[in-house]
């Protein structure tokens, strides 16, 4: 049987040493150069596996020649074959060596794709002798040429490289990641080889991760892609990995036919390797399958293979087994012969005497039972009838839910169809009112819903940092638009002890700020409303904060007192069709404060005001970016001599920052990028002195940025200031620009002067690089121009951040209201198409940018709605919840754009 594997063997390996020994004549024949490296490198990837010292005298032999007639691509890839033979030894150091000369020749060349693989195989010796940081940094720059090039090809390799090194780290997620992101890369390549590989990387990758029916559909694609090509090396590599798979999943018929595949191309081949491995799968499978006779044998062919004794050795076990087996079966006859009478004796008795036992338990038993039965009943009855009871509720809840959401989804298109055509005043009064309505059953479905789900336990808490100050700061911008309706100062008062950060759910707590702010303007139709935030205790590493809500309402009846935070209950039978609301607020608000651990008391004298309080206990949390000393600037005093590079994905933050700081006169230009990639390939062609960084950008952000500007640049670059740009500081966002390296943040809109103190602060301008302003009649003669400017006022818009930043001329509000026009409904329908995708966090990038062009033009009644949606994270539940957020946010701004575009034909009329 041997004798014939072999045979076999010899048979099916013919062609491919006919292959070899055809390469090695034509070897000797050879007369020009470069056909003869190319044979030399040939052979050296034929014998690279079974015999490497022949492989390493081929490619040493084509490195000479192509030195000797400075063929420069020859060299390149010899230097390359011979790292990889050392580095299959182990031998890092004579690897790393061979590499960097492959490297300096691709540098003289120029040539920016071999210079990118050069710094992979470099990258992968550090992996292989587990330098992972240096790994990282080789594989990043290699990355980053195939960038900047736009070589598909290289970002691949540069992928896959990445995708073994996070593989090592244990972050397998991320390695099978980078696996799928350099397939993806390659499929639009006319490149099949690579492609191919690529897949089964990949596949690896999703094996390695239990994903085996998405690791078998990869194994098949590429195992087809390398039999079109006709290699048959790969074709046994894959089968091998498939028959290994299918055995882990014990599907032994596939298991057999793939690993059968994978020995009769690696014996066509030689691939010795595979042959063994082979042989000794093949005999695990037969095994398993319960197939003895065929595991030996191939057990056999693995052996002679191998070269050692064990098959001798398994041969003489097998054999005294088999006699074991043999005496052992003999001397249980004669025993089971002996003691067959006296044990069918043993086994009546003990029949007799289980019989007479289990009666009296079953006798036992069944009074039990009677006794209890009647009980257990009527307990059961009470149970089943609780939980029907509690079934009903959350039906009926979900039930309402959704039958409210279907008729007034038909409303607000409808209304919204409507709204575009010719209406007339009275028309359009009645329509609003519908809107209105809608928007309000909207608020009433959302509130029962939450309530649902506080009592459900559903609700889960953050425990993160925030910036307390400008939660409430937010707060207060946000219910400003409602507060000036209603002609009722809003403010805040923030005890200067409270911490700066402090660790908790940021959402929530602004969810309950929120309803009682929101109540108390509801109720107050002149007078103030205040806010408090006071440091009632400090204590080891925590603060006990009170929070205050305090108006100068209407007040609350005594008798009511009680009652208020009962759910449906209002203050009285009037309030609601006077007010709105479902009388859900309060309970809401009362619930989450009690499962953060604290209660809510209220104190209230009728005609003169109500007092809402609480306190909650709250970490303190890391400490924020330490801001650096402001300087106040003198108004006189303008910036000259400066180089600033402005980061920001939003077109009209672009515009609106370069029109503000940049001064030809003055000799301070401002250059733009529009994210962290961009911003990297500017500051490698150019010096600047400052950077503003946006910080949520697409590709990639300004965290990012800044980390890799921190890290990957020298020659003093690394150290310019860098300031963040943020529309807000909540949620632990400056403790991460500290983290990132960020020099000091500035918050959106951009105040000039505030900019120009940062400035002045971290580079430290003094004397000459101060400009005396030598004419402000330039500025006066803005305001004045401001003060000319005849705009009607709009309901949803108030332009007096964008006369400001426009310096009151038309041409440039009119040039900002464009962008707006352009961008928004474009960002909208993005928002649109990513809610449908389940793509929440792309809903957060999109609402961050567009919640920045609303505040230029005073939109801000939704900008609450435009913080909820910013929040967003990879996972979220609550669909329809966002879905109406979504559509009121939708339905708002396109009031709004057609508010700007009846502003346009007036302003055009006012430029001269």
């Amino acid at each position: 049987m041997l004798f014939v594997a072999f045979t076999t063997l010899n048979i099916l390996g013919q062609s491919h040493r006919e292959a070899v020994q055809k390469l090695e004549r034509d070897l000797t024949l050879a007369t020009d150069h470069q056909e003869t490296i190319k044979l030399l490198l040939e052979l050296s990837t034929i014998y690279r596996a079974d015999d490497p010292d022949k492989a390493m005298q081929y490619v040493q032999r084509a490195l000479t020649i192509s030195k000797n007639i400075g063929f420069e691509q020859g060299e390149v890839i010899a230097f390359n074959r011979i790292g990889n033979l050392l580095l299959d030894k182990s031998n890092y150091t004579a690897a790393l060596e061979s590499f960097y000369a492959g490297l300096g020749v691709n540098q003289d060349r120029n040539d920016d794709s071999k210079i990118g693989e050069s710094y992979i195989l470099i990258g992968r010796v550090h992996l292989a002798a587990r330098k992972f940081k240096d790994a990282h940094g080789f594989f990043n720059k290699a990355k980053l040429i195939g960038e900047t090039i736009q070589d598909n090809a290289l970002q691949s390799l540069a992928c896959t490289a990445f995708s073994d090194l996070m593989f090592l780290q244990n972050k397998k997620n991320l390695a099978l990641s980078y696996s799928m992101e350099a397939m993806n890369l390659m499929r639009n390549e006319n490149q099949d080889l690579r492609l191919a590989n690529c897949i089964k990387h990949a596949a690896k990758k999703h094996k390695q991760l239990s994903q085996y029916q998405l690791a078998l559909t990869l194994y098949e694609e590429c195992r087809k892609m390398y039999e079109n090509l006709g290699n048959e090396v790969e074709q046994a590599i894959v089968c091998f990995e498939m028959g290994d798979l299918f055995q882990e999943l014990r599907d032994f018929d596939n298991a057999l036919q793939y690993m059968s595949l994978s020995l009769g191309f690696a014996q066509k081949t030689q691939l010795k390797s595979y042959i063994k491995l082979g042989y000794q799968n093949l005999s695990k499978v037969y095994v398993e399958n319960g197939d003895y006779r065929r595991a030996y044998n191939y057990l056999k062919y693995y052996t002679a293979i191998k070269g050692t004794s064990e098959i001798s050795e398994l041969e003489t076990q097998l054999e005294l087994e088999t006699q074991r087996r043999k005496n052992a079966e003999l001397n249980q006859r004669i025993v089971s012969q002996q003691d067959k009478e006296a044990f069918e004796r043993f086994i009546m008795y003990a029949i007799i005497g289980a019989t007479l036992l289990v009666s009296l338990v079953l006798a036992f038993v069944y009074r039990a039972y009677l006794v209890k039965k009647q009980s257990n009943i009527d307990l059961e009855k009470a149970k089943e009838q609780a939980e029907r009871s509690e079934q009903e509720k959350e039906r009926f809840l979900a039930y309402t839910s959704h039958e409210i959401r279907t008729p007034l989804n038909a409303v607000v298109g409808l209304s919204k169809m409507l709204e575009k055509t010719e209406l007339s005043d009275e028309q359009s009064k009645m329509l609003s009112t519908i809107q209105k309505s809608a928007q309000n059953i909207l608020f009433i479905v959302n509130d029962v819903l939450d309530l649902s789900k506080i009592e459900s336990g559903a609700v889960q808490f953050e425990n993160i940092d925030f910036m307390i100050r400008d939660l409430i700061d937010s707060l207060v911008a946000t219910m400003q638009f409602k507060a000036a309706n209603s002609k009722v100062r809003l403010f805040a008062n923030v005890d200067p002890e409270v911490p700066e950060v402090v660790k908790g759910d940021p959402v929530r707590l602004n969810q309950i700020l929120l309803n009682l702010v929101d109540n108390a303007l509801k109720f107050t139709e002149h007078g103030e409303v205040k806010i408090s935030l006071d440091l009632e205790r400090k204590m080891d590493r925590k603060v006990k904060l009170r929070f205050e809500v305090k108006d100068d309402g209407t007040g609350i009846r005594q008798s009511r007192i009680n009652s208020i935070f009962e759910r449906y209950k209002q203050e009285s039978s009037g309030t609601s069709r006077r007010h709105g609301g479902t009388g859900l607020g309060l309970p809401i608000t009362k619930q989450l404060i009690e499962l953060m651990g604290s209660r809510i008391y209220v104190d209230s004298e009728y005609g003169k005001g109500t007092t809402f309080f609480f306190s909650l206990v709250l970490r303190q949390g890391k400490n924020a970016i330490k801001t650096v000393a402001l300087k106040t600037p003198n108004n006189n005093q303008l910036l000259k001599n400066l180089n600033i590079l402005f980061v920001d994905d939003n077109q009209l933050n672009r515009e609106i920052f370069y029109d503000m700081v940049n001064d030809v006169r003055n000799n301070v230009a401002v250059d733009l990028a529009d994210d962290g990639k961009m911003a990297i390939r500017k500051i490698e062609q150019s010096k600047y002195d400052i950077i503003l960084m946006d910080l949520q950008m697409p590709r990639m952000d300004g965290f990012e940025a800044t980390r890799h500007i921190r890290k990957n640049f020298n020659n003093g670059v690394q150290n310019t200031p860098i300031i963040a740009v943020t529309a807000h500081v909540l949620s632990g966002v400056i403790t991460k620009c500290k983290e990132a390296g960020m020099s000091d943040f500035i918050t959106k809109p951009i105040n000039n002067s505030e900019l120009i103190g940062k400035i002045q602060a971290l580079i430290g301008m003094q004397g000459n690089d101060l400009l005396e302003a030598e004419n402000l009649s330039d500025t006066k003669s803005e305001i004045g121009a401001n003060q000319k400017l005849s705009l009607p006022k709009y309901q949803n818009i108030d332009l007096g951040t964008l006369l400001e930043v426009s310096g009151g001329k038309p041409e440039k509000m009119l040039q900002y209201i464009e962008i707006f026009l352009k961008t928004v409904p474009t960002d909208l329908a993005a928002v649109g198409k990513s809610l449908q995708d389940e793509q929440w966090t792309e809903i957060g990038r999109l609402a961050h940018k567009i919640k920045g062009n609303l505040v230029y033009v005073g939109a801000t009644p939704v900008l609450e709605d435009f913080i909820l949606l910013e929040a967003l994270k990879q996972q979220v539940g609550e669909n329809d919840k966002i879905t109406d957020i979504v559509s009121r946010v939708t339905n708002f701004c396109e009031i709004v754009i057609k508010e700007l575009n009846q502003l346009k034909p007036i302003l055009k009329d006012q430029i001269t």
